[in-house]
């Protein structure tokens, strides 16, 4: 199998499904800048079914707080998913197939192709928890004081990671079938390799390699001078 390391076959880094993500951020910084001035005094910090069960001071932290950590996750995907492009693939590691699972205490990808995929959900996954925290944030910018929450910003954030969901459970799915598909194959290299090897030395009768370590009982030596045991006196 030829083992491809020049980095001229990484694929390039998915700027386009960086972009929702990056225009549901940029949306809600807007969107909270415009609403801050008539906010309450006071703005949810917790919800649930039963209606907001926490309060607190208004502030550009506690406002702000679902934009801030939007933009954390964003970034913290977008370094994943370069990671996840930089890492080797197992189609070009070579070694055994012990050595071809993990790095760094990640599973490698099988292949580059299935590198682009990961980086592709692991962006879209962040612009999926963009859309939650902008259903959040329709709650606590709310401009009246109201503890009451309608059902839809629950329905709406499993809406939005249902898909992701399925697609990282079959990307994960599809990735360990083709590593498990290369393992065996690697395997099956090894084990026609050496028996070609096998096949080779009982061509040759046996005999050891050139420069090998011989072994086994020396012939015995005759001493000079000695006669046959058959020869007679003359």
């Amino acid at each position: 199998m030829a083992t491809r390391t020049s980095d001229e076959t990484r694929p390039a880094f998915p700027w386009l499904w960086l972009l929702p993500g990056g225009a549901v951020l940029l949306a809600l910084t807007v969107w909270g800048i415009v609403a801050y001035p008539g906010l309450p005094g006071r703005v949810p910090l917790h919800f649930a079914g039963g209606g907001v069960d926490r309060w607190g001071e208004k502030s550009v932290g506690t406002v702000f707080l679902p934009v801030f950590v939007h933009a954390g996750l964003l970034a913290l995907m977008a370094v994943s998913a370069v990671i996840t492009l930089r890492t080797r693939p197992e189609t070009e590691v070579p070694g055994t197939p012990s050595r071809l699972r993990r790095v760094g205490g990640m599973n490698r990808p099988a292949s580059r192709a299935s590198a682009l995929r990961l980086a592709k959900v692991l962006l879209f996954l962040a612009f999926c928890l963009g859309l939650t925290f902008a259903a959040a944030c329709a709650i606590m910018w709310r401009p009246e004081t109201w503890s009451g929450v309608p059902a839809w910003p629950l329905w709406a954030g499993v809406a939005t990671t249902a898909p992701v969901a399925a697609a990282v459970l079959v990307i994960t799915i599809r990735d360990r079938r083709e590593a498990a598909a290369l393992r065996a194959e690697r395997r099956a290299e090894g084990e026609s390799g050496d028996e070609g090897t096998g096949r080779g030395e009982a061509r040759r009768g046996g005999k050891p390699a050139k420069g090998a370590r011989r072994t086994g009982t020396p012939a015995p030596v005759t001493p000079r001078g000695a006669g046959s045991p058959q020869g007679g006196a003359g």
